[in-house]
């Protein structure tokens, strides 16, 4: 944090994505006036965004803008806000600001928020005087410099060095790298509790040698006070922990989930397209236990491993040889591991792909619900799920067998170190080596030592699980995704449309037919091609290889003499205005699914584009206009023309030199296909 307020000699500046010259002047006064598309700044962070960006001179397009902003957007968090500034090229620090500090100038324009909660923007003109733009009154005013308690939120630059998406580091462990600071604090907890839990054995031990012996209850009282010391100390830091292991938990699940989806929409779409939807539903599933990583009994014995060795220290220093009965527990504990482990790993993962294949026909049975009624094969599909159900109990009573076999063996192993601790102490307290207290103080700190690897064992079902995810998650991360640039880099083409295929052949797996095969033609800007042929034939392959979502195996496909496979796939599609065969409606108003296409549009843009496809009528006739919303249900009530006009106002909405239409006309009326 110092870092980031002690500023070098150069201010710190964001990456500024340039600005094609014909969004300019549009993102300018969507910056200067607050609202971009539907999103207005009603909160008084979405107020503070815009003012930010301005101040830091941003210059990306009104699409780029727009897509960093969550799905409700005109009332931003301070978390949201920092999601929003991180997509469009910025990390942000924060710093805690005490009443009369100011802030290095050279940090400013930075977001600054009051005790009250109330953000505002701090920014320093030419002259070295501060300016303040506050959030809710939505107004610039001059500022005197010198702050109240508060929180400054600072921008730095991103480290390079730290990008999860570098190949030569695994994803999981760069993830747990950016938590290390946590990490490192909850081992600092763990370790002060595992020196207060000394505590509690040594004041026996003082009980008992010093206080019983000599008859004697003068120091029994500031030893009581000590304990009870001891333990409101524990009972704070447990809390601390608790606290800090929460928020690790919450912070790699959102971090898990966020780069599991982003990265599934950067897979090649032959990728996804490939495998079942069930399927893929079912591995995002199986993500969601990496959470589980810093949640429940794992963590703690994680934290706890660690501190084995100072509680063994002081067994050693309390009864010499006796130290020795752990360390052959341990042993056993090892060796038991060893035999064990790899028939459990066996199990897990059968039990695993049975209770994938399950939930993927689960998946599959509800999706196809009405066609199996129609069918009336619904006693085949009971039998089906009676088989499958039946292998997944068989596996998971395979697993719990060889998880109380091994939580047997581990107590097994408990009482026989408690059994040999104590005849090895009370040889000693007899021979004079060490005091009835120490026998007891030794017993317990046996416990401590052994409890631990017992606990490993009662949940090493769950962590093999949760490292079959790890190993999974990996390797869904290392997989090559699309090449795209994070921000704009430079001066965005405007496209003239012409369309080049040379010699390209396709086929969607290889082990199939060509779906293509020598392709060769031409489209110059401004003409209209029609592809007719059968179904399979490959006209929509050939939209696609344009879109750049499929890539050809052989041959080259240009746009205005560039092969696509050179040019980002973002912007590529941004400037294609593409309407495919079958219309895919979320859950939002009307305007939101309109917008998919154009998130910058206007209400009259949207008006024109809907009367273009003919569907502002059908508009008019719904509840709430555009404001209408659709949900889960709504969307299969909606008539194919509907969804089809809807479809083709999407394509409308998007300025465009190339369109592609997809059978534009299906289900369509006559007064449709006029549209």
């Amino acid at each position: 944090m110092t870092d980031a307020l002690n500023a070098p000699d150069e201010p710190q500046k964001p990456r500024k994505a340039a600005l094609s010259s014909h969004d300019a002047d549009a993102l300018a006064s969507a910056i200067r006036h607050g609202s971009l598309g539907d999103f207005t700044a009603q909160s008084g962070f979405a107020a503070c965004l815009m003012a930010l960006l301005d101040a830091r001179g941003w210059r990306g397009t009104q699409r780029e803008l727009s897509e960093a902003l969550p799905h409700f957007a005109s009332d931003l968090s301070l978390a949201s806000l920092r999601n929003v500034l991180a997509t469009l090229g910025f990390r942000t620090v924060e710093r805690p600001v005490k009443s009369g500090e100011s802030l290095d100038p050279r940090v400013m324009p930075c977001l600054f928020i009051d005790g009250a909660g109330n953000p505002c923007v701090l920014t320093r003109d030419d002259e070295g005087r501060v300016n303040s733009f506050s959030g809710d009154e939505k107004a610039w005013r001059t500022h005197s410099g010198i702050l109240e308690d508060g929180l400054a939120i600072l921008i730095v630059e991103f480290d390079e060095d730290a990008d999860p998406s570098r190949p030569d580091i695994k994803w999981t462990r760069s993830i747990l790298r950016r938590l290390r600071p946590r990490i490192w604090r909850l081992l600092g907890m763990t370790f002060l509790l595992n020196l207060l839990a000394l505590v509690g054995p040594l004041f026996i031990m003082a009980v008992y040698d010093q206080v019983i012996a000599s008859g004697s209850s003068r120091i029994l009282l500031p030893l009581g006070i000590g304990l009870i010391l001891a333990a409101l100390i524990d009972l704070g830091t447990r809390a601390l922990r608790g606290k800090a292991i929460a928020y690790i938990a919450g912070r790699l699940e959102f971090l898990i989930s966020r780069s599991v989806f982003r990265q599934i929409l950067s897979l090649p779409i032959t990728r996804t397209e490939s495998a079942p939807l069930s399927g893929q539903i079912s591995r995002i599933r199986e993500f969601d236990n990496m959470r589980e990583m810093f949640v429940g009994t794992l963590v703690s014995v994680l934290l706890e491993l660690p501190f084995i060795v100072l509680f063994m220290l002081v067994i050693g220093m309390l009864a010499g040889w006796v130290v020795l009965i752990p360390l052959i527990m341990l042993a056993l504990f090892a060796v038991l591991g060893i035999f064990i482990l790899p028939d459990l790993k066996r199990s897990i993962a059968k039990s695993s792909a049975l209770r994938s294949k399950q939930y993927r026909f689960l998946v599959e049975f509800v999706t196809n619900l009405r066609t199996i009624r129609e069918a009336g094969a619904a006693e085949k599909w009971v039998e089906r799920y009676r088989e499958m159900s039946a292998a997944n109990s068989l596996a998971q009573f395979r697993n719990g067998q060889i998880s109380f076999l091994l939580q047997t063996l581990a107590q097994t192993i408990m009482v026989m170190a408690g059994g040999a601790t104590i005849i090895a102490g009370v040889l000693r307290v007899l021979d004079g080596t060490m005091t009835a207290g120490g026998l007891i103080a030794v017993m317990a700190l046996v416990w401590r030592v052994l409890s631990p690897i017992q606990n490993l064992f009662l949940t090493i079902t769950r962590a093999e699980q949760i490292k079959m995810s790890v190993a999974h998650l990996d390797q869904l991360m290392k997989m090559k995704g699309e090449q795209t640039r994070k921000h704009s880099g430079g001066i965005l083409r405007q496209w003239s449309g012409a369309i080049d295929f040379t010699r390209v052949s396709f086929r969607y797996q290889a082990n199939t037919d060509p779906v293509l095969l020598g392709v060769n033609f031409q489209i110059q800007p401004g003409e209209m091609i029609a592809i007719m042929g059968p179904n399979g034939s490959g006209k929509s392959s050939i939209l696609r290889l344009i879109a750049g979502l499929y890539d050809s195996q052989a041959g080259q496909v240009s746009i205005d003499g560039l092969d696509v496979r050179q040019i980002d796939p973002q912007e590529l599609r941004q400037q294609i205005a593409y309407v495919p065969q079958q219309c895919h409606i979320f859950h939002g108003t009307v305007a939101q699914n309109l917008r998919f296409s154009n998130p910058v549009a206007s209400d009259a843009d949207l008006e024109e584009a809907c009367r273009k496809a003919g569907l502002w009528d059908d508009i008019l006739r719904m509840p709430d206009g555009l404001e209408t919303r659709f949900g889960d249900q709504t969307v299969w009530q909606l008539n194919a023309g509907f969804r089809q006009r809807l479809s083709l106002a999407r394509g409308y909405l998007r300025d465009a030199s190339i369109v592609l239409l997809d059978e534009p006309a299906q289900a369509l009326d006559t007064a449709g296909d006029i549209a």
